[in-house]
Order: C-alpha cells, then sequence, then structure tokens
C-alpha cells in the first residue's frame, strides 16, 4: 500500500511520469481532485487510490467513470480495499504472510539474519501472518534481544577493563540500535493542537525534556558505555557544546528507563557546585537510601572554581566526592560535567585527575545529519512541518560556528514564534530583520562578552509557557530576569529521587519526592544558567 509520510508526495514524478495519491478515507476533495488531475493526464500517470472501501459515493462514482476511460489515457490506476468495490481488470488478493516472508519481515529489525530465521516460526505462530501484526512482533521481539545484549554487554563492561574502548563500542551501538527501536515503535500522530515549543533558546535541555531532544543518541550512548562498571566518569566540552542538555534530557532519562543493569533503582543527588559546593554535595546526598546505588551528578562543575573562593571548602568538596565513591557501605557512581578551559584545574586533585583522567567523555560538536536530527525530529514531536530547504539553510549556516548549538536553538526558537500554522518556512528565515541581531547576541553570550538581559523573552502561546531566549521570564517591564535556581543549593526540586521517578509524570514527581528545598537560600547571590 502506498502511503507517503508527508503530504508533499502527494505529486511527485518519477522517470519523466507523474504519480498522485489520495486516500478514501481523508476529505472527499482530495480524491475527486487526484481523479479529476488523473482524467486529464497529458503523460504518463500511476494514480494510487488508498482506502477505496471508505470513500463515499461521490469518490466511488468519479473513480468508476474514470475507469472506463482509462483504455485511452496513459493512466494506470491502483486501488487499495478490504473488499472489492469497483469493476477491475485485475486484482490481487494478498494473503497472509508465509514463512518466507516472515522471516523476511523479522530480518528488517533483528541485528543479523540467523536472528531472524530463530524468530520467524514463533512471530508466524502467533500472527497467523497478518502483516500489521508480524511488523509490530518483530519490532518488540529485537527490541528485547536488542535489550538482552545491552545487559549483556554492560556486564561485560563492568567485569573487563582489558580491553575495554571495544566492549564500550560495542555497548554503544548496541545501546543506539535500541533507542531507534524505541523511537521506531514510540512515534505518535501529531496532536490535534501544538502543546508545546519544541526548542529551548539559549537554555538547556532539561530532565523533563527528553521527548524533544534528539541528535546526540551517538554521544548519550558512549556516556552510557563509559559510565557502566566506572566510578567516576567526566563529561568535558566547550561552552556551548551541549554538555548539560545531554546528561539532564540523554543520559539521565535513559538510565531511569534501566539501560544499564538495575539503574532504574539507582537514587539521584543532581547539584550544582555554587559558592559552598561541599554544603552543597552534604545536603543534596543526606537524605538518600543508603542501601540503594547512588549516582551524584555535578553539573557545571566548573562553579567550583569560578563561584567558590575558598581553596579549603573546594579541596574538601573533590575529597567527599572521592569518599563518596570509595565508601565501601554503599554503591556509588559520581558524573562531572565541566567546561573544557577548566579540565586542567583539576590537575589539582591527584585523585580526581587519575579517575578522570582514566573516564571521561569529550563533547565535540554536532554532525551534519545530527544537526538534522536535532531541527526535524522535535518539530515531528510537537506536530510541525519543517522547509527542507530551511532545514539546510540552518545547517549551512550554523556548521563549524563556535557555539553552534546556542545558534542554531536560538534561531529555532524565532522561528518557531514565526511559524504560519504548523509550517515553519524558509521564507520566514531569510525575512526576518531581528534574525541576525539575535544570532549575533548568541554568539556574543557564547563568548562571554553579551549580557543575558538584552536578549528578550518569548511570548507565551494558548497558556502554554514557551522558553525565552534564555530560558527564563521577564518579572517586570525593564528587563529584570528571575533566576531558575540557586547558584550554590542543589537543585530545588526535590530532596532524594530514584531515576525511576524521573518516568513518571512531573506532577507526581513533586507530590512524592521528600521535602522541598527551594526555601533553602543559596549562601551566595543566584547567578543566570549559561547553556553547557
Amino acid at each position: 500500500m502506498f502511503s507517503p509520510a508527508d503530504p508533499a508526495l502527494a505529486d511527485e514524478r518519477f522517470d519523466r511520469g507523474a504519480v498522485l495519491y489520495a486516500s478514501g478515507a481523508d476529505a472527499p476533495d482530495a480524491a475527486l481532485a487526484a481523479l479529476a488531475r488523473a482524467g486529464a493526464a497529458p503523460r504518463p500517470t500511476l494514480l494510487v487510490l488508498d482506502d477505496v472501501d471508505s470513500a463515499g459515493e461521490p469518490v466511488l462514482a468519479a473513480l468508476d467513470e474514470l475507469s472506463r476511460r482509462l483504455p485511452e489515457l496513459p493512466v494506470l490506476a491502483l486501488a487499495t480495499a478490504e473488499e472489492a468495490q469497483i469493476q477491475t481488470d485485475s486484482a490481487i488478493c494478498l494473503a497472509p504472510l508465509d514463512a518466507d516472508a516472515v522471516r523476511a519481515v523479522a530480518g528488517l529489525y533483528a541485528a543479523t539474519s540467523e536472528e531472524a530465521a530463530a524468530a520467524a516460526e514463533q512471530i508466524l505462530q502467533q500472527t497467523g501472518g497478518i502483516p500489521e501484526q508480524v511488523h509490530r512482533l518483530a519490532a518488540e521481539w529485537a527490541r528485547a534481544a536488542s535489550a538482552r545484549r545491552v545487559d549483556a554487554s554492560a556486564s561485560r563492561a563492568a567485569a573487563e577493563r582489558v580491553g575495554l574502548r571495544a566492549t564500550e563500542d560495542e555497548l554503544a551501538g548496541e545501546v543506539v540500535q535500541l533507542e531507534t527501536l524505541r523511537e521506531r515503535s514510540e512515534r505518535r500522530e501529531p496532536t490535534p493542537e501544538l502543546v508545546a515549543c519544541p526548542y529551548k533558546g539559549l537554555a538547556s535541555f532539561d530532565i523533563d525534556d527528553p521527548e524533544y531532544f534528539f541528535g546526540r543518541e551517538r554521544l548519550v550512548a558512549e556516556m552510557i558505555a563509559r559510565l557502566a562498571g566506572a566510578p567516576l566518569m567526566g563529561i568535558v566540552g566547550p561552552s556551548g557544546s551541549g554538555k548539560s542538555s545531554a546528561l539532564r534530557a540523554g543520559l539521565l532519562p535513559a538510565l531511569a528507563a534501566g539501560v544499564l543493569p538495575g539503574s532504574v533503582s539507582w537514587a539521584l543527588a543532581l547539584l550544582r557546585p555554587g559558592e559552598h559546593p561541599l554544603h552543597a554535595l552534604e545536603l543534596e546526598t543526606a537524605d538518600t537510601p543508603r542501601r540503594a546505588p547512588l549516582l551524584i551528578v555535578v553539573d557545571q562543575f566548573e562553579e567550583t572554581f569560578t563561584a567558590c573562593t575558598d581553596e579549603t571548602e573546594r579541596a574538601a568538596f573533590v575529597d567527599g566526592l572521592i569518599a563518596d565513591v570509595r565508601d565501601p557501605r554503599r554503591r556509588t557512581r559520581v558524573l562531572v560535567a565541566s567546561r573544557a578551559d577548566f579540565y586542567g584545574r583539576c590537575a589539582a586533585y591527584p585523585e580526581l585527575a587519575r579517575m578522570l583522567g582514566a573516564n571521561h567523555v569529550l563533547v565535540g560538536p554536532m554532525r551534519r545529519e545530527e544537526l538534522r536530527r536535532a531541527i526535524e525530529l522535535p518539530a515531528q514531536r510537537a506536530g510541525l512541518r519543517v522547509q527542507p530547504e530551511l532545514v539546510d539553510a540552518l545547517i549551512a549556516n550554523v556548521e563549524g560556528e563556535p557555539g553552534a548549538l546556542p545558534l542554531l536553538s536560538t534561531a529555532l526558537l524565532e522561528l518557531w514564534q514565526q511559524r504560519d500554522g504548523r509550517n515553519m518556512r524558509l521564507s520566514a528565515y531569510r525575512g526576518t530583520v531581528a534574525l541576525a541581531r539575535l544570532l549575533r547576541k548568541a554568539r556574543q553570550y557564547v563568548s562571554g562578552r553579551g549580557r543575558p538581559a538584552l536578549l528578550p523573552a518569548a511570548p507565551r502561546r494558548r497558556g502554554v509557557g514557551a522558553p525565552s531566549l534564555l530560558g527564563e521570564q521577564q518579572t517586570n517591564g525593564v528587563g529584570a530576569l528571575r533566576r531558575t535556581a540557586h547558584v550554590g543549593a542543589p537543585e530545588c526540586r526535590r530532596g532524594f529521587v530514584t531515576l525511576a521517578a524521573l518516568r513518571q509524570p512531573q506532577a507526581e514527581r513533586v507530590s512524592g519526592v521528600g521535602r522541598a528545598r527551594c526555601g533553602r537560600p543559596a549562601a551566595g547571590a543566584a547567578r543566570s544558567p549559561r547553556p553547557g
């Protein structure tokens, strides 16, 4: 059955011929228009009319009329239906898939032909060869097999440090395959109304945003592979490279989904160092359950050197992280995300330097295809359509630029605000006078020369908070910005929380994670977080 994913494909030309597509399940006007165009076709044309049995009488009458004229027209008409509705020259009755066909379908999902052959007989028995059920069961079987391979690879990575890099590459590949299969199986129909902006401007993606976070799948898979069996891991990259987004919207949700054995039950302590990092660490880990494995995540680790001015407390904070890793009473892992220009400062602390040097992930620029996924897939999730020429123009303008992600995200947010219904068009990109100014501001923001308050906040639409270009909202008419969190205090959305809680709706997490800490002021003045 011919079923184009985009209405733009409804009139495509192949090898000098024309292809017309319409569905009887859609509004009759489109089908009638396609039939009329076929009747006037001056050159070879393929007409595909899907779901004829769902069409109304006007469409069936027009199709019947066209069928009488087909001998004198350069037109081949193909109609699909569950039951015959019209007179045809020939008909093909689609029978259930046989064993060879089921094996071929399983091969689309399985990693090897041997796996496909092993699953085909069971899939045929359970589905009776019905194509839709065969595809669904084959996808489910392949996801389960891939998950088992991920578990096996993760166990090897934890137990075998010799030849670790080869094992990590294998695990990362399996994780990418697992996430790809999960993405295919969880594709959703567009919502009838736009419910949110899928782009973040200059804000980072957070733990509530994984459904709109795309393009960094390979990086997240590498993080997962490096974390397996490792007591401490660093995530290092330049400002604006997307470290925090990959950590919060990529790695943590994957762990919450159980991508590593047992990770769904890990307790999570998520913090930023601020002016008093030791206090932040003690406060965030004080009431975590002693029996559960613990994951301590320190985002914006460079604040240890920029916000904290007391070398004694700085050293005590680093010692505290190392002590947690070495605590024999519980299994603790530590993740630190830091700007690359502060990585060398870690050499002053020998044990931290040894662990970071042995296990860290470098966050580099996104590849061209990754940028494309970061543009197109969030839009698909939000029911938007991005003109292909716009995607190419955006990639061409940001690829290779310093701080490409903030530049791209700034442009996407501006384009979302100026969209035409569900469509984001190249004409809006070319015609936006303010866009060049916004990009200059974004470059200044990444380089540290710009003032965040100079960038305007984005408006709200239909009661849904669209992010501003800084991920914050203005609070008065003179551009004062509300700070998103207290620097120097832990994340103020929970006491402790297990990774499994990240998969619950946000309202449930807020009500079930222990005492709130938002009321505890930071020891020092708060500052706006920069995208990391």
